[in-house]
């Protein structure tokens, strides 16, 4: 169970981010009459900002395939007063859900607090804070990228460097992509491993179908461990209802 607890605490940490950064400077001119997408929607970073989602998930076995939990999760978003964090003047978004596993028959809450700084022409994710099953994990930055108000199919860039308070170290980047219908595929991946060794542990894809002006129609999390005993894979499945 220790180890199952593990993998839900890395999934947890990317429920409300669409990912920071900028294209690298060896990339096309863009193109005039491409579509602008937004990265968050309009008001994201105002107090009382508010988004909920339903999440349906399984894991299964990396190398058998067989299935070995089901998962559902329904967490509210909601964006609080400026504060602290790290000595840093932050804007806190609150992640709230409770987390159904074991098939149904455990269920843990859940609080995943994100923290972006108050600068609207230099937003950057300086770390978060998640609590799950009693834990509280905290990241805080290493480095950190600039997150673009506004960016076009086929950018891509980095969010940062954490590391967390159980020698973990999180290498986040992110990419976007034609979705179709006048949307857009926005995937942030998450790279964690051992800070020390810097072996990989797992690595993680969140994937928001977005409009123009950067509302989430729907979300997809993709997880997969390289250290757990069975190695596991886990998808989960979140439409937004708020």
């Amino acid at each position: 169970m220790k180890k199952a607890i593990i993998g839900i605490l890395f999934i947890t940490t990317g429920l409300n981010i669409t990912g920071c950064g900028g294209g690298g400077s060896g990339s096309p001119p863009p193109d005039p009459n491409a579509a602008t997408f937004k990265f968050f929607p309009e008001g994201f970073f105002v107090a009382g900002y508010r988004e909920e989602f339903d999440f349906n998930g399984t894991r299964i076995n990396a190398v058998t395939n067989d299935q070995l939990d089901i998962f559902t999760n329904n967490p509210v978003i909601v964006t609080q007063p400026e504060g602290v964090f790290n000595l840093t003047s932050v804007i806190p978004v609150l992640d709230v859900g409770e987390i159904s596993l074991a098939f149904g028959t455990v269920t843990t809450p859940v609080s995943v607090t994100q923290h972006y700084t108050i600068d609207n022409n230099d937003r950057r994710l300086v770390g978060d804070v998640v609590v799950i099953f009693g834990v509280t994990t905290t990241t805080t930055p290493v480095t950190t990228s600039p997150i673009p108000e506004t960016v076009q199919i086929g950018d891509s860039g980095n969010v940062g460097t954490y590391l967390d308070n159980f020698g973990s170290r999180l290498i986040i980047s992110w990419g976007i992509t034609d979705a179709g219908n006048d949307q857009a595929r926005l995937t942030w991946t998450t790279n964690i491993e051992n800070a020390a060794s810097s072996i990989q542990l797992s690595q993680r894809e969140d994937i928001f179908i977005i409009d123009v002006n950067g509302n989430r129609v729907s979300k997809e999390i993709y997880f997969e461990s390289f250290n757990l005993s069975p190695d596991v894979i886990d998808r989960w499945t979140g439409v937004k209802v708020f």
